[in-house]
């Protein structure tokens, strides 16, 4: 009898995990239910510090062992050769995952009006459609209600002549704070000395509208007196910081945002996706092999004391936004080399993420911590 699997979002996470379960489970019968048109996929990239562990057939586009932080009073460089900043091209990502996961015989079915997750299957417009496993891998605006947005919208752009360093990303160069967007900066990931992206990134209560990020790019591009330059792709997203967390319900396993693999105080997400869609896959074919039923939550993407201390962060953020750029600025400017790599890339310790919040000013933490 074939063991079926169904999937609510055929997105980063869901496609992820019908690769892996294919990957693991070759006999599997997958089916990925959107809302979305198949094609195209939301223009945009996939950023994160490689500590290694990326499943076979994802590799960068590119990478750089140098990242700058930069502000009103302080510019620093950090060397990061152990786990490099890396970029990921999401139309590269998408296509080859669709298209492995098409060979290996998934169904995916686009443009769904609704669909719904039950006890043991999908109700797609509206007809109950039953699985051995079904997972969650979708987002509820709706529903899922975060502390904080990171919004998004940048240009890749070309130039005449040389300007950039290839071998050193700009990660943050700080803008000023407001009542509405916390922090503010602008980051440019070069591909060649001619080549890069430039994106402008808020936190902030509510999504910021693309035209407002695109003209703090070329307010930044003008400021530096970039040689003359032409706009070859526009991107844009948003991602949710500081989501409520949610366990297995209803027969199903939810991955992605939903079973927190954004990191809150970041809004990096790739590799926890990748890790869990490997879990998933791990779940699938134990079903396969031994017949197991119980349902199990996917574990924790990053441990309990880092969750409650990004949570403090983002809710220190939203408390006193117009201190945003001073704790971010403090925290990018006095910590640790080593500690604040680790402290990015999601891979610290108890003790080197104490190392860099000590660094933030103490007053409003404090204040988030006592009255909420």
């Amino acid at each position: 009898m074939a063991f079926s699997v169904g999937i609510r979002g055929a997105g980063a996470a869901g496609l992820s995990v019908a690769r892996d379960v294919l990957r693991r489970v070759p006999e599997a019968k997958v089916s990925i239910f959107d809302r979305r048109a198949r094609l195209p996929h939301p223009q945009r990239t996939f950023c994160f510090f490689d500590y290694g562990g990326l499943p076979r057939g994802v590799s960068p586009d590119h990478v750089w062992q140098r990242v700058k932080f930069s502000g009103r009073d302080f510019s620093r460089v950090v060397e990061c050769p152990e786990a490099p900043y890396s970029l990921l091209r999401g139309e590269r990502f998408f296509a080859e995952v669709l298209a492995e996961v098409e060979s290996r015989g998934a169904v995916l079915r686009w443009e769904c009006h609704s669909v719904e997750v039950s006890t043991g299957s999908l109700v797609v417009d509206g007809e109950a459609r039953e699985f051995d496993l079904v997972v969650d891998a979708a987002f509820d605006t709706e529903r899922q209600q975060p502390t904080l947005w990171q919004s998004f919208a940048g240009v890749w752009i070309e130039l005449d002549g040389d300007f950039f360093d290839p071998t050193e990303a700009l990660l943050m160069d700080l803008g000023a704070s407001s009542a509405d967007s916390p922090v503010s900066f602008v980051y440019v990931l070069p591909t060649s000395s001619r080549a890069a992206l430039v994106e402008h990134t808020t936190f902030s209560r509510e999504r910021q509208p693309k035209q407002e990020h695109l003209e703090r790019c070329f307010e930044w591009i003008a400021r530096r007196q970039l040689p003359k330059f032409s706009v070859k792709e526009i991107e844009e997203g948003a991602i949710p910081m500081g989501l409520p967390e949610f366990s297995a319900q209803h027969g199903r396993l939810s991955v992605g945002s939903s079973a927190g693999a954004i990191r809150a105080s970041t809004g990096y997400a790739f590799q926890a996706i990748q890790a869990q869609a490997e879990w998933v896959a791990g779940v699938a074919e134990t079903r396969f092999r031994a017949g197991a039923s119980h349902t199990l939550a996917c574990p924790p993407a990053f441990p309990t004391w880092m969750r409650w201390a990004d949570r403090l962060f983002l809710g220190t953020l939203a408390r006193v936004p117009e201190r945003g750029s001073l704790l971010m600025e403090s925290l990018l400017r006095d910590a640790p080399e080593q500690e604040l790599m680790a402290f990015l890339s999601g891979r610290a310790s108890f003790s080197e993420a104490l190392k860099v919040m000590w660094c933030v000013p103490k007053g409003p933490m404090l204040r988030t911590l006592c009255f909420g």
